[in-house]
């Protein structure tokens, strides 16, 4: 009677609600020290599954997504490249497009050294421990269709639970002192100080290595 048609409809809410809920937010437990110091091994995270049906990727935030060259296993890194970006990693540092890419977060840098152009719809991801993450540096860029949520919440252990965060990097003039730096095309330069000394004046640098004692800001 009344009683199991209310029963029925309060399981097949319920049902409902799960569903919604789930389509919504993922929980995943985190594998590893790839994304250390943002996240943790053994942490616990709902990751929120609907942002980038809205939302393109950003540099800077934390995604999951298909590894490419195995769709069924599920790995997360931090976007470091855009499409069409030309990054290069060396010397602990990456190069995006000439600038260089600030990142106040990392308490180990890079040991390795790669460049790549990212291709049309392709994001360059990296794990924030640079050095111990299996990632774009070793199998490439990840396509756009991959990359299907970022954390949202972490929900255990205690210590860690609240709203996931982590600062995003930002591009700088790259100024050197008597070494190398990657210049690119759309970058007009100009001397500011000089070692050796003589006539400064503003120059255009064509695309590639620079080596000279002097430091160069983009005008």
């Amino acid at each position: 009677g009344v009683v199991l048609r209310e029963l029925i409809e309060t399981l097949i809410l319920t049902l409902i609600i799960f569903l919604v809920i789930r389509n919504v937010a993922h929980n995943f437990r985190i594998e590893g020290s790839s994304m250390e110091p943002s996240l943790h091994d053994g942490q616990y995270v709902f990751f929120d599954m609907v942002y980038y049906w809205v939302y393109p990727p950003q540099r800077g935030d934390i995604v999951i997504f298909n590894y490419p060259e195995n769709p069924s296993q599920t790995f997360i890194g931090k976007i470091i490249g855009l499409p069409g970006e030309t990054v290069e990693i060396t010397e602990g540092q990456v190069i995006v497009d000439g600038l260089l890419l600030d990142e106040t977060y990392l308490t180990i840098h890079s040991s390795y050294h790669y460049s790549t152009i990212i291709p049309t719809d392709h994001f360059l991801i990296l794990g924030d421990d640079r050095n111990n993450s299996y990632d774009s540096h070793s199998w490439g860029a990840v396509p756009r269709e991959s990359i299907f949520g970022r954390p949202w919440v972490s929900y255990w252990p205690p210590e860690y639970w609240g709203a996931v965060s982590s600062p995003r990097p930002s591009l700088t003039p790259r100024k050197t002192k008597g070494e190398k730096a990657f210049l690119s095309d759309r970058d007009y330069w100009k001397p500011v100080m000089s070692l050796g000394g003589g006539e400064i004046s503003e120059i255009l640098v064509s695309p590639g290595y620079v080596s000279d004692q002097t430091v160069f800001a983009r005008t």
